[in-house]
């Protein structure tokens, strides 16, 4: 077993990584289906581990490399997976693992020798060639072997920066052989998190430094709708000291072109050449003006409120100068006639509750209220994107119906007859108005109005790019959605047939072990009869073998009793024969009686035996193999039977030769025991 780091694998006969990482260790796994979603699961392991500062390409390779060759062998003839590619990474305190499982299901994998060939640097075919190179772009290679089932597992270990020493940061590629039924449970991790858990957004969000800019200040007081001096007066406030000359200008010049607005501010004293100038520039190609304001004053310091009070009265007195001048005006024009007189008071300020305080519409109102500035597309997940393509912009008839309507009323609406107007009245205007100042300042006011118009024009543009957007973020997340619950229906059907297959496995096993505790019931009992039945055999043999050597003796003593009896004639070996066989005859007599007593016996045994059995039960196969077992006992008791009934009719066969020889004896005995019919002995 090699060792990587501070602490040892803990377990290499299981599959999965946490078996080469620590306790604590979290666990991340995807299970995949079709090869759409590869780049989905380089993309967020990356992002979720970018803070342990591994090398990102490094994890790309390896995941790259072994994903292809999985997939490969993977698949059947028609290119189809059989079942998921099962996909870990794990980390701990000092590494990275990352492991793939894979089924070989058409056995292109050459498992006779693998060992040999790698570690001799010549690989054959694609998957050793893979080998090698996940090998060299990783620290550790670990290839676990199941060749019953065909499974295989490669497990690449990378050392995070600065948690293993240089020396540990190669070990040579470890092939562990896996044999049926040696394959240990995965060694429990610190958590196990799916990918499909994770916060896409959140992981893939790259920051943009143009969202940190502040927005722009242009024509925020037209957006909030002033619709009164002072409400104007709060919007705008610029805070200078006294002026220490007095200057007060607007310039409008300019015809074609570009339009520019400019608003200068002059200090003076200490900081007098201090200058600010905002510009804002317009679109429209009608009407181009540039307005300058100059005003002149001192920077800003403990007397800015001041400065302010004075700025106020300053405005109240140009408001008074211009109500003055507008009845100088009227009363210059009073001989005329009446259309002529209301020219310069009730056209005037007519026009300037027409172009300056604009209404806003409700649909302007719910677009500018809800809608922010639209996101920069580049940070959305890579992972939202079809398998078809890349994502187009709709066309324009796809677009939001409130934008289109919006820029419509802008170049259309109201607003553009209303600035039309202006424009046509202005002239008419400057004809009928007698003072330079005012007309620069209906040529100022017309040239702010067309500014505006062009900034609203921009803004509808920027309002419809963003529904555009957001528009195509929600197709992407509603198909992205949908890959997402179909992988988890997939899921979940394969979850509930792995729990049907546990409930059957779980069944199986629960009659398994009441057939195995009925078995071993039965089995103590049959042990004690066999401990019984062994010690009265035991007992019998002991027995017979001393009731033989009795019977030997008893024999012997019988025979030298007869022998010492019998007279010394010619019929004492008659008589002598006699008794020896009616000696046989008891024996054999004895022993037929023993055989039967024996059979007798083993048949009660038996019987015994069957009614425990069968009120005992147990299991069919149990139950066949003892019957089984009964019935070659049956089987030898039954030919010993045999053979005792053959022995029985011979020793009955024998038993009635003896008699009738016995008889023929004792016939000869009774002719030539009589005393008259005796003959002589012979003289030698």
């Amino acid at each position: 077993m090699f060792k990587f780091g501070a602490r040892p694998p803990r377990s290499l006969e299981s599959y999965g990584v946490a078996g080469v990482l620590g306790e604590e260790c979290q666990v991340f796994y995807e299970n995949l289906f079709s090869t759409r979603h590869i780049g989905r699961v380089s993309d967020l392991l990356c992002a979720k581990l970018r803070e342990t500062g591994l090398d990102e390409l490094r994890l790309r390779s390896v995941l790259s490399l072994v994903i292809f060759e999985a997939y490969r062998k993977q698949t059947d003839e028609q290119g189809k997976l059989k079942q998921a590619l099962v996909i870990e990474c794990g980390i701990d305190k000092e590494k990275l693992a990352i492991g793939i499982a894979f089924v070989d299901v058409q056995g292109r994998i050459r498992n006779e020798r693998l060992a040999e060939r790698i570690a001799a640097q010549r690989p054959e075919g694609t998957f050793e060639e893979m080998l090698r190179a996940v090998h060299s772009y990783a620290d550790v290679a670990v290839l676990k072997i199941e060749p019953e089932q065909r499974k295989f597992e490669i497990v690449s270990i990378l050392g995070l920066p600065g948690k293993v020493s240089s020396n540990e940061m190669k070990v040579p590629l470890e092939i562990v052989s896996l044999k049926k039924g040696s394959v240990r449970e995965t060694p429990k991790a610190g958590s196990y998190t799916e990918l499909g858990d994770l916060d896409y957004p959140a992981l893939l969000r790259e920051e943009n430094p143009a969202k940190a800019l502040p927005e722009a200040r242009t024509g925020e007081i037209l957006a909030k709708g002033c619709t009164d001096l002072k409400e104007l007066e709060d919007a705008i406030r610029v805070r200078s000291g006294l002026p220490a000359e007095s200057e007060d200008r607007i310039v409008v010049s300019g015809k074609m072109g570009q339009q520019e607005a400019a608003v200068l501010v002059k200090g003076s004293g200490a900081d007098a050449s201090g200058e600010e100038v905002i510009r804002v520039t317009g679109g429209s190609a009608q009407v181009v003006d540039e307005t300058v304001l100059k005003v002149p004053g001192i920077p800003r310091g403990p007397q800015g409120n001041e400065s302010e009070t004075e700025l106020r009265d300053q405005i109240r007195t140009l408001q008074e100068k211009i109500a003055e001048q507008e009845k100088q005006i009227l009363a210059f024009q009073s001989g005329g006639d009446n259309s002529k007189q209301k020219v310069g008071g009730s056209r005037l300020f007519g026009l300037f509750r027409k172009a300056w305080p604009f209404r806003k519409k409700k649909a302007e109102e719910i677009l500018e209220n809800s809608l922010a500035a639209p996101q920069d597309p580049v940070g959305e997940p890579a992972m939202l994107q079809p398998d078809s393509g890349a994502v187009t912009v709709p066309a324009e008839e796809n677009a939001a119906p409130i934008t289109d309507s919006l820029v419509k009323e802008i170049n259309e609406g109201d607003l553009h007859r209303t600035i039309n107007k202006a424009v046509n009245e202005s002239k008419e205007m400057k004809r009928e108005i007698g003072s330079e100042r005012a007309q620069r300042w209906v040529d100022g006011l017309m040239g702010e109005l067309v500014t505006e118009k062009a900034r609203i024009q921009d803004l509808a543009k920027k309002i419809s790019t963003s529904m555009r957007h957001k528009e195509i973020q929600f197709r992407n997340k509603e198909r992205a959605l949908g890959e997402e619950l179909r992988r988890r229906q997939d899921a979940l059907v394969q979850r509930d047939a792995t729990i049907a297959r546990l409930k059957d496995q779980l069944s199986e096993i629960t009659m398994t072990l009441e057939r195995s505790r009925s078995a071993s019931k039965g089995a103590v009992e049959t042990n004690h009869y066999k401990h019984k039945y062994a010690m009265v055999q035991k007992m019998l043999v002991s027995l017979k073998e001393e009731n033989g050597a009795l019977r030997s003796r008893v024999d012997d003593f019988r025979s030298k009793l007869l022998a010492a009896q019998q007279p010394k004639s010619g019929m004492g070996s008659s008589e002598a024969e006699a008794a020896a066989l009616r000696l046989k005859l008891e024996r054999v007599t004895r022993q037929c009686e023993e055989f039967k007593k024996s059979n007798q016996q083993l048949g009660e045994k038996l019987a015994e035996t069957k009614k425990d059995r069968n009120q005992n039960g147990g299991n069919i196969e149990d139950l066949k193999k003892k019957l089984e077992a009964a019935m070659r006992l049956a089987t030898s008791n039954a030919k010993d039977a045999e053979q005792l009934q053959l022995k029985l009719e011979e020793a009955q066969r024998e038993e009635a030769r003896l008699k009738m020889e016995l008889n023929r004896a004792q016939t000869e005995l009774r002719m030539k025991g009589t005393p008259g019919k005796s003959n002589p002995p012979q003289a030698a």
